[in-house]
């Protein structure tokens, strides 16, 4: 992953002097950007993540960065992310639909809104019901896949972990000069 990251920076840096042109004048078409193990990445993929950050940046008060640099920002996050996420689906992590009901039925009780009304909500967002949940998806999958790099890397890290595994390797070593 760290491979596709560097390989995939210096294409966001060349690609966000061709989005940041994009964005001044208004939207006709879409065009691919970037393309990660043959899934293209579109303008239009970036510039939704670009005006949501700028809206989180508004809402929080925080000053947005250079156009330019928030463009390139962004397209080296859609990269990592993709890249990420196909790394799931192909070690065999799934998301089950219910779980992306739970996920929708958790954010609608966490705003205090019925399930329709937040889907009204989601849709005068400028988002299709599909792109909403396809993005729940996204994110249980980021998250289980975070989970289970937890899992495995964790043992490591436990002090009776380490001294169980020790204890083994010293035992195997004992055995075999043992002839056992």
């Amino acid at each position: 992953i760290a491979l596709a990251t560097a390989l995939f920076g210096s294409l966001a840096q060349a690609q966000a002097l061709r989005l940041a042109g994009a964005t001044s004048r208004p939207a006709t078409s879409d065009f691919i950007v970037a393309v990660i193990n043959s899934e293209p990445l579109t303008n239009t993929e970036v510039q939704r993540e670009v005006l949501r950050v700028q809206q989180q940046l508004v809402a929080q008060r925080r000053p947005a960065p250079e156009l330019q640099r928030l463009t390139a920002e962004m397209l080296e996050r859609l990269i990592n992310q993709k890249v990420l996420l196909q790394f799931a689906r192909e070690t065999g992590i799934r998301v089950e639909e219910s779980a992306i009901d739970q996920a929708e039925q958790s954010i609608a009780a966490q705003n205090q809104l019925p399930l329709a009304q937040l889907r009204k909500q989601v849709e005068a967002d400028g988002l299709s019901i599909a792109q909403f949940r396809s993005q729940l998806r996204d994110q249980i999958l980021m998250q289980r896949l975070r989970e289970r790099d937890l899992e495995l890397a964790l043992p490591l890290w436990l002090p009776g972990q380490r001294a169980a595994r020790e204890a083994f390797a010293r035992s195997h070593a004992t055995d075999a000069e043992a002839g056992i």
